[in-house]
């Protein structure tokens, strides 16, 4: 889990072009699944001397309009993108997270 967990933030960081020389704010804002993982990832960065991650879970469809807007530096959605709108709005994307659906039934 570590490993993952290094991976997944050193890739959140090289995305957003901040290092550990460059530690600031760092505001995202979008799906609810990830935030106990960028809870834990935004301890780590201000333990490694970064100022602050700072995550809304205010919804997928939310956290891509306000990074449309400028609001914030990154935004999280359980949907991906279609690659022409990436294009068009110069974004990347990458998983973070994947989670898995279960089905729940009750049987005699």
């Amino acid at each position: 889990m570590n490993l993952l967990r290094t991976v997944g933030f050193g890739a959140l960081m090289l995305c957003l072009g901040h290092g550990a020389a460059q530690a600031g704010d760092i505001t995202g804002a979008g799906s609810t699944f990830v935030s106990p993982l960028l809870s834990r990832w935004s301890t780590d960065y201000a333990a490694k001397g970064g100022e602050g991650l700072s995550y809304q879970r205010i919804g997928s469809g939310a956290g891509i309009s306000s990074l449309k807007s400028g609001i914030v530096d990154f935004a999280a959605t359980d949907a991906p993108l279609k690659p022409a709108e990436l294009q068009r709005l110069g974004f990347v994307q990458f998983p973070l997270v994947a989670g898995g659906v279960v089905p729940i039934v009750s049987l005699d």
